[in-house]
């Protein structure tokens, strides 16, 4: 009978058991690191500080924002949550918000709020991380886009950011009797994030385009980088450009013509 009382009472507390345990352990590499950078929000009612944390006491000026842990402190409970088995290093995005002091976050439902974080990825741009953060049961669902992020703005509940690594080949070439630099370049990709989603947004790619006064408007502009709606994806990634300093002037093609403009 006592033997039966034993194994129940040891059943019963292994919960709180691995929970103390689990507790001690972010409790130590909290106390353990140095922060990096912090916000504190409030949603629905939660107020809770995101943390950016790091092993190293000191950094350089280019490394100081960023940290090996992202902890999420709520009612004096650390979570810290796990983003690539704690592989690489991170930052905020910075963004003045009603829930956050000075990060990006956008509300999803009425307990989740999206959070947003930058994955070390130089000498390329860095890449974006979603966090899903259940402000009632202070629980994250961490997600990795492997998207590049550099600039990037916010209207409401959407976010539009730029994502695309720049490629560009230069050459010359002959045109109208003269010697042109020629070069091709990746096209400047803009995304939008809309509850919990993202998708390539022909809207911002063409109005952040630089040479967007080179087409008629956002049809010639879709039609010309073969957008395909079903996809949500340009067929065509690349845009050709030739220039002459001497002669000023600059010309980008446009479906099979060269459209010109002085410099």
């Amino acid at each position: 009978m006592k033997a039966k009382i034993l194994l129940f009472l040891i059943i019963l507390f292994i919960p709180f058991i691995c929970f103390a345990s689990s507790t001690d352990e972010f409790r130590d590499l909290f106390d353990s690191t140095y922060s990096r950078d912090n916000s504190f929000c409030q949603y629905n009612n939660a107020r809770f500080e995101l943390q950016i944390r790091s092993l190293d006491r000191y950094s350089q000026p280019n490394d100081r924002d960023y940290g090996e842990y992202p902890f999420i402190v709520q009612k004096g409970i650390r979570y810290k949550m796990n983003f690539k088995g704690d592989i690489g290093r991170y930052r905020m995005i910075y963004a003045k918000e009603e829930e956050c002091s000075k990060s990006l976050a956008i509300p999803l439902n009425k307990e989740e709020i999206t959070l947003f974080y930058a994955q070390d990825h130089r000498p390329f741009p860095d890449l974006l991380v979603l966090v899903r953060y259940n402000t009632q049961k202070n629980s994250a669902r961490v997600i990795h886009t492997n998207l590049p992020i550099q600039d990037y703005y916010q209207i409401k509940d959407k976010l539009l950011f730029s994502s695309y690594v720049s490629k560009t080949n230069i050459s010359t070439t002959d045109f109208d009797g003269a010697t042109y630099t020629h070069m091709k370049s990746s096209l400047p990709l803009w995304k939008m994030y809309y509850q919990g989603k993202i998708n390539n947004d022909p809207q911002s790619t063409f109005n952040q385009f630089e040479w967007n006064h080179y087409f008629k408007n956002l049809d010639e502009f879709k039609d010309h980088f073969e957008w395909d709606k079903s996809r949500m994806v340009f067929k065509k990634d690349s845009f050709e450009l030739i220039f002459n300093y001497d002669l000023k002037k600059r010309c980008l093609r446009v479906k099979d013509e060269w459209r010109c403009k002085a410099i």
